[in-house]
């Protein structure tokens, strides 16, 4: 099967983009930040706890690492998809294994949605990350409601992409 008929690499570039500007983002305002930068948040996204500004240097290890994780889920889902689906131990032998189609399906499927969670997760990384520049050097006072907006299309993408597999191995 041709990968890049249902996974252009080309795409990849998204999700590249999001980490490169996270990293850049958080490499340039370094030095702009006095010291203090918040730390933990109210569920409203008002910092409620401040730390050391060395932080940032590990929330972009953070987001350099959690790309480099989902791509290898997605990389797994491409090469092995039948690797990462645990089926029933409860079934019989013949119900256990995954006909072509199913595994095709599958595959393609988790592969497009591990591509939208990992630009969710960029986005999110990159949304607080700037939350957190910005509050430090005074331009922002709160995270605000987009960041639940950016949690739930996560959850919901994860939800959607959970239930589509189960459906499609059968019910255990």
């Amino acid at each position: 099967m041709k990968i890049k008929k249902f996974y252009p690499p080309v795409i990849e570039i998204l999700p590249l983009l999001l980490l490169f500007y996270t990293v850049f983002l958080l490499s340039s305002s370094y030095g702009q930040i006095s010291n203090g930068v918040p730390i933990n948040f109210s569920i409203t996204g008002i910092p409620t706890a401040w730390g050391d500004k060395t932080i940032l240097i590990v929330l972009g290890v953070v987001a350099v690492g959690v790309y480099f994780l989902l791509s290898i889920i997605n990389y797994k889902f491409l090469i092995s998809p039948e690797d990462l689906i645990i089926i029933s131990k409860n079934k019989r032998p013949e119900q256990r294994k995954l006909t072509p189609n199913e595994l095709n399906t599958i595959r393609v499927f988790a592969v497009r949605t591990v591509f939208i969670i990992k630009s969710l997760v960029g986005l999110l990384l990159l949304y607080i990350y700037r939350g957190i520049v910005r509050i430090s050097l005074g331009n922002q006072v709160e995270l605000g409601l987009t960041l639940w907006l950016i949690v739930g299309a996560i959850i919901f993408t994860v939800i959607i992409m959970t239930s589509k597999i189960y459906f499609i191995k059968g019910r255990d």
